[in-house]
């Protein structure tokens, strides 16, 4: 019940009174026992977590990975000539790339946690682009402004040489 079977739905309210229902049915101590009945999950649960530290697992994905994953993914868009706008246009005129990007995934055995993960690094990246450029940008407005000014940099103008350059 903790974790729904269908893996999505989750109702905390039948949780909590199948728990209390449990706790009712053992007769459980309302101040010493119900505490110690959460404590001995969360110790039950840090011992599962020790455990599977030393489970062994398939080879995880490495950032190399991922990098050409995500390069992949970038040629195929390119490729598809998707047009840009807005989003239903843009998933529109990517139909076409599904299945390219369908067959990079199983060739590369990605999940859809693995997919998740690199649409966010590429989403990551392009703000990084976009912060990078608007930021080199505004530098370039603010010397500019400073060299319309005669000074090194904006937060050197005076009120007189404001008063003078827009009288000028």
């Amino acid at each position: 019940m903790l974790i729904p079977e269908d893996g999505v739905s989750f109702n905390m309210d039948a949780l909590e009174l199948a728990t209390i229902k449990r706790f009712l049915d053992a007769d459980l101590n309302i101040t010493t026992d119900v505490p110690l009945a959460f404590q001995y999950v969360v110790s039950g649960l840090t011992g599962l977590s020790q455990v599977l530290a030393h489970c062994a697992y398939p080879e995880p994905h490495t950032q190399v990975d991922y990098a050409e994953a995500a390069r992949a993914v970038l040629a195929i868009i390119a490729k598809a000539n998707a047009e840009l706008g807005d989003t239903a246009t843009a998933a529109q005129s990517l139909q076409a790339a599904k299945a390219d990007l369908e067959a990079l995934f199983a060739d590369k055995n990605m999940s859809a946690i693995d997919v998740r993960y690199i649409v966010n690094s590429i989403m990551q990246s392009f703000q990084s682009l976009q912060l990078g450029t608007e930021k080199s940008i505004e530098e370039s407005m603010s010397r500019a402004q400073a060299k319309a000014f005669g000074v090194g940099d904006v937060i050197d103008v005076t009120m007189g040489k404001l008063d003078a350059f827009l009288n000028a």
